[in-house]
């Protein structure tokens, strides 16, 4: 019985710092949502990361599965893991590894227990481990592959007056995750269907796993109050995208948006991320809701403090120079 190759992908070699193991001359790189994958005739399957604290020190276990299908037996060396903390770019693990050495005929299935004593807790944010085997290097981290390594499938979203509009979305992601947002950032949908009548619903279990058509109907996300001839403000969030995230616009009918009025986002218990033009004056009854957690603002911090009067929470983080 072979696990199925789930996901490999091979980088640059290189020499990791502390490393006594053999030169390496491949790599592969791996993540928590797709735990294994096939080297020749070798299949690799990873069980979830344990970790237990006590006295301030963790113990970190988990499993893997080695499966040999090769004809001939093999004398087969590997390394016990290395913990690395991404953000430090350090190795974590303090014990050091030793050489673990399996003799293997066809079919052999090594189920190979670890414990690692570590000084620190394991994340799913920040860690990974290495495991070496012969000239080889396995890194093993504990995320989902972010969205750079994925391969990106067309999504055509129908917006049901004949025009189509095709955004790339990430393998393995929901649209609901990605929703279509006009260029303008005026329109977006509530809901996505798979036909054209409009009588299947996605949700955020549907993934992108091929090219795709998606129909929706198109609705306008803001209302606006005129302040005079050449500009208006936005007096109404009519609903946020499925994706919890507003853009607010710089121009509406040719008209420059040039303020956010008051209580223009309360209510709006799904918005978590919003993104502001400089210039754009904002209210003081807004942003104040519990579920904000990140503001990205196009100017500068002192730009920032001459447009706002809304009482931020402390929690929320505010990412500014933001290309817009």
């Amino acid at each position: 019985m072979r696990i199925k190759s789930l996901f490999v992908l091979p980088l640059a070699a290189a020499t990791l710092s502390g490393c006594t193991g053999p030169d390496v001359n491949f790599r592969y790189e791996i993540y928590t949502d797709i735990p294994g994958f096939t080297d020749g005739d070798y299949d690799f399957y990873f069980s979830p990361i344990k970790d237990k604290e006590k006295n301030n020190v963790h113990t970190v276990t988990f499993t893997m599965l080695l499966v040999y299908s090769g004809e001939s037996p093999v004398s087969f060396r590997m390394y016990e893991p290395r913990f690395f903390n991404e953000d430090t770019k350090k190795e974590i693990d303090a014990e050091g590894y030793n050489v673990l050495r399996y003799e293997l005929t066809k079919d052999t299935f090594e189920t190979i227990d670890f414990t690692c004593y570590l000084d620190e807790p394991i994340t799913q944010e920040k860690h990974n481990f290495t495991i070496q085997y012969e000239d080889k290097e396995i890194i093993y981290h504990l995320y989902d592959r972010p969205d750079d390594v994925r391969e990106k499938y067309d999504v055509t979203f129908d917006l049901g007056d004949g025009t189509q509009e095709v955004r790339k979305i990430p393998e393995g992601r929901s649209p609901i995750d990605y929703p279509w947002v006009s260029a303008d950032y005026l329109y977006s949908a509530t809901k996505f269907f798979l036909d054209e009548e409009m009588t299947i619903e996605i949700d955020s279990e549907f993934l992108i796993l091929e090219p795709t058509t998606l129909y929706c109907e198109p609705e306008q996300i803001f209302g606006f109050t005129d302040v005079d001839e050449t500009s208006v403000a936005i007096s109404k969030v009519n609903f946020v995208p499925t994706n919890g995230h507003i853009i607010f616009p710089k121009v509406f009918d040719g008209k420059k948006v040039v303020k956010i009025n008051d209580n223009v986002t309360s209510g709006l218990k799904k918005l978590n991320t919003v993104y502001i033009p400089k210039g754009l004056e904002i209210a003081e009854k807004n942003l104040t809701h519990r579920a904000l957690s990140r503001i990205y603002f196009e100017g500068n911090e002192e730009e920032w403090l001459a447009v706002n009067k809304a009482p931020i929470s402390e929690d929320v983080e505010i990412i500014y120079n933001y290309e817009l």
